[in-house]
């Protein structure tokens, strides 16, 4: 069953078993042309537009210099949360290249005792 299934499913999305039917094709044409102009309209006006990460699913429309100036802002009053998240990382760097040379120096006192005990 599980076979039958996956082969079904392989020839209800595959490209190989047949062409893209034309209205298909004339639509992702279209739609490839209205992105394409949207996205010379806005870097012409100098706007960014950007979709709010929320369940709302909606987006805003703002001036590339506004938008990059209130950026900045942002990044200014979380700087601190900032800094503490990149020593942390740095911090977590510096361990994982000691557990590194750890398990180095473990395997190598394996592969030794191993051959004592062979020998």
């Amino acid at each position: 069953i599980e076979e039958k299934t996956k082969e079904e499913f392989f020839k209800l999305f595959s490209l190989s078993n047949g062409k893209i039917p034309s209205t298909i094709l004339e639509r992702a044409h279209n739609e490839r042309q209205l992105i394409s102009t949207i996205q010379q309209c806005l870097h012409t006006h100098g706007l960014i537009l950007r979709r709010i990460s929320d369940h709302t699913n909606r987006f805003y429309l703002i001036e590339e210099k506004l938008f990059h100036e209130q950026c900045q802002q942002y990044m200014k009053q979380h700087q601190d949360d900032y800094e503490l998240v990149s020593s942390i990382s740095n911090m977590e760097t510096i361990l994982n290249q000691h557990i590194q040379k750890i398990n180095m120096a473990l395997n190598f006192l394996n592969k030794d005792i191993y051959q004592q005990l062979v020998l």
